[in-house]
């Protein structure tokens, strides 16, 4: 392949993209506001993380930071009484998740910190889909 028969790139001004990426991830979701259907938990009154490991070096900010924004869009308080529970188990591998989802809990293990980070993204993805 010649690169000199490669069409010029269009300036930087030009990129549309560049903006969107700037947008914030989440925004308002748009639920209705109605009652958990009984296959589903509530969580109106809002969710508390309990974290029952260590992350010294702070690897889950970034997942951390798009939970609570994805609670904001949604209009669940992050400090309410539902508690989610966040538990490593090396026992599952690598990048492996668990999920339970219990009347009166979420349990989410994870196999290390990417496990984690899958599973939180999986427990979103659900509750968008609901």
């Amino acid at each position: 392949m010649d690169i000199r028969e490669l069409p010029v790139q269009p300036p930087e001004s030009s990129w549309g993209f560049v903006g969107e990426l700037r947008q914030p991830l989440w925004s308002d979701h748009g639920w209705p506001g109605r009652a958990a259907r009984p296959d589903e938990v509530d969580l109106s009154c809002g969710v508390r993380l309990v974290g029952e490991f260590a992350d010294p070096m702070g690897r889950l900010e970034t997942a951390l930071a798009d939970w609570r924004a994805f609670c904001v869009a949604g209009g669940i308080p992050e400090t309410g009484p539902f508690p989610v529970h966040v538990r490593l188990a090396e026992e599952l591998g690598e990048e492996a998740f668990e999920l339970s989802v219990e009347p009166n809990r979420i349990v989410l293990t994870g196999g290390d910190l990417e496990g984690l980070r899958r599973g939180g993204f999986h427990v979103e993805d659900l509750m968008l889909a609901a």
